[in-house]
């Protein structure tokens, strides 16, 4: 099973002394752990959101905006009552009734045109291609062929290696998942 670590303790048993001491404290976990079952127990664990690194400064800011809202939300819900509804409850985590658009299901900077574009290049290099490949083929730069790489990575649909070349530095190689 795979750990989250500090250097004198398991993150996850941290994660428990800090519910146990600390009772209001929301926690945003980043970590290299990837295993279902560290998640899980993450999760449980009252975790705000579960970031694997190699951090992507868009996935982190997403969470920070998120936290944002909610803590913002929260606060708000708490102020002069004693009793809240269903409806308050939905809109603080985030159930509520969306309208419109599939669009609103995507996070900001995520469009469905060009999401649809990097899937279909990224399915079509069954041994992987690199962001600066894939702008290439959709005729977008680097930088935004990877935020939508990075995207698919963090919805499972597309995977994320490392290939480490003799020059330069490495590059990430992105393939469909299987």
């Amino acid at each position: 099973m795979g750990v989250v670590q500090f250097p004198d303790m398991n993150g996850l048993a941290f994660l428990k002394w800090i519910r146990e001491h600390f009772t209001n404290i929301d926690i945003i976990m980043i970590t290299a752990a990837r295993e279902i079952d560290t998640l899980k127990q993450a999760m449980h664990g009252g975790v705000f959101d579960y970031i694997i690194k190699p951090i992507m400064l868009a996935r982190f800011t997403e969470t920070l905006v998120r936290y944002k809202e909610y803590y913002y939300k929260m606060h708000e819900l708490m102020k002069g009552k004693e009793l809240i509804g269903q409806e308050d409850i939905d809109q603080l985590i985030r159930r509520e009734q969306t309208t419109g658009d599939a669009d609103d299901s995507l996070p900001k900077g995520i469009q469905p045109l060009t999401l649809e574009k990097v899937l279909a290049v990224v399915k079509q290099c069954k041994d992987g291609i690199t962001a600066e490949e894939v702008g290439k083929r959709i005729g977008a730069s680097r930088t935004t062929s990877r935020r939508y790489l990075e995207y698919l990575v963090s919805i499972s649909q597309v995977t994320a290696d490392i290939s480490y070349g003799s020059v330069g530095r490495p590059e990430r190689i992105y393939k469909l998942k299987r």
